[in-house]
């Protein structure tokens, strides 16, 4: 495979729409563009996925590229920051999710559906409960106490990176246990 396929001429083309030269970039880059994605990602689906936004970013920047631009270099920074971006959804999703059952709660008066509130909240407390311990520890450290994940980490001594994985894993598992209760219904 040829990795020097930056031509000045081949970028030309593309940014005058060449399919045939966007073909090209593809079929030569996208084994690359998926290697540099799953090492985020890991998950084959989203790998895909994201590979696809990627060159469909390529193929809408086009016009902006800088004709002395490595292609190569352009795809590896692209993908990068649109797996960085998947990531961070990831993350955000399950604390979205409890921060809507919060607020929500939060939000009823006495006449609403108590029961419905207090239901998710002990199905939130449950699934806290139900992690392993070291995890609960540092959810309920960074959550409820809202210590920074740096005070977390110096506090258990463990690392930045494992406090952020032991939240990311504990999201997942409270995603995962409020949609097992709510589709059984207990």
């Amino acid at each position: 495979m040829d990795y020097h396929f930056d031509k000045v001429c081949d970028l030309r083309l593309l940014a005058e729409g060449d399919m045939s030269d966007f073909k090209k970039i593809y079929s030569d880059y996208v084994h690359i563009v998926y290697k540099n994605v799953h090492l985020l990602v890991k998950e084959p689906h989203f790998c895909e996925e994201i590979v696809q936004d990627v060159f469909i970013s390529l193929w809408q920047s086009r016009f902006k590229l800088n004709f002395g631009q490595s292609i190569l270099g352009w795809l590896m920074v692209v993908s990068r920051n649109k797996s960085l971006d998947f990531l961070k959804r990831q993350l955000r999703e399950p604390i979205d999710y409890v921060e809507d059952q919060y607020l929500l709660a939060n939000s009823w008066s006495d006449n609403d559906d108590t029961e419905f509130i207090e239901r998710q909240i002990n199905q939130l407390e449950e699934a806290i409960e139900s992690l392993p311990p070291r995890k609960k520890e540092v959810l309920k450290s960074c959550k409820i106490e809202e210590l920074s994940i740096a005070e977390v980490a110096r506090n258990l001594g463990i690392s930045k990176e494992t406090i952020k994985e032991y939240l990311k894993d504990s999201y997942k598992f409270i995603r995962a246990y409020f949609r097992l209760k709510n589709n059984t219904g207990r």
